[in-house]
């Protein structure tokens, strides 16, 4: 065996550094030379050929800008739709209607298979009936759950005016109790002549 004593590894991420000597400086030492100035670049806007480009991303961004806007202003109710007309506004836009019975369009009868429970109601209207029979009648509302509401018992000549709703469904009986007919209420006034 050899008996040479190793030498000390030397880790190849932090090797030992050299000496320099220092030599600290005399006066005859040259002045060390003025830092150059600066060079002053052109910006991207200064260049000639660049304006057009700058002029037309401008150009877009106001499109933009005004297509956001727009975009927003659909989309946020203004005072006039945030809510929905009331029916009784509906009803005062409408054309006048008289307030005479005998002008009002006369309805036609439906089967009595056809008086079903009462739908959504519409805008507020009225019906007239008006019994020119020669036996008493009664009038009828058929309700939301599909049964009727007495509403009046008419003689030969009577009349009787009632508010109602549009669609809604009213049946004429005999003293029996039979259905004679039914009608379905429009949007406007309207009468049921009893013949």
């Amino acid at each position: 065996m050899i008996d040479k004593p190793l030498a000390e590894p030397v880790d190849p991420y932090d090797p030992p550094l050299p000496e320099i000597p220092y030599d600290p400086p005399t006066a005859h030492d040259p002045a060390p030379p003025p830092e150059p100035e600066p060079v002053q670049q052109e910006s991207v806007l200064e260049k000639r050929g660049n304006r057009p480009l700058v002029g037309a991303v401008v150009a877009l961004a106001v499109v933009l800008c005004v297509g956001i806007g727009v975009v927003i202003g659909q989309l946020t109710p203004s005072a006039s739709t945030a809510e929905p007309p009331s029916t009784a506004a509906v009803t005062k836009t409408a054309a006048p209607v008289s307030d005479d019975p005998d002008t009002w369009p006369e309805l036609a009868a439906l089967p009595a298979s056809e008086a079903v429970a009462a739908p959504d109601p519409g805008p507020e209207t009225r019906i007239h009936f008006r019994n020119t029979g020669g036996a008493s009648v009664m009038v009828s509302w058929i309700n939301y759950d599909g049964e009727r509401r007495d509403y009046a018992a008419l003689t030969t000549g009577e009349t009787y005016t009632q508010q109602t709703f549009a669609g809604q469904y009213w049946v004429v009986s005999g003293a029996d109790g039979t259905v004679l007919a039914a009608y379905r209420t429009l949007a406007t006034p309207a009468q049921v002549v009893i013949r």
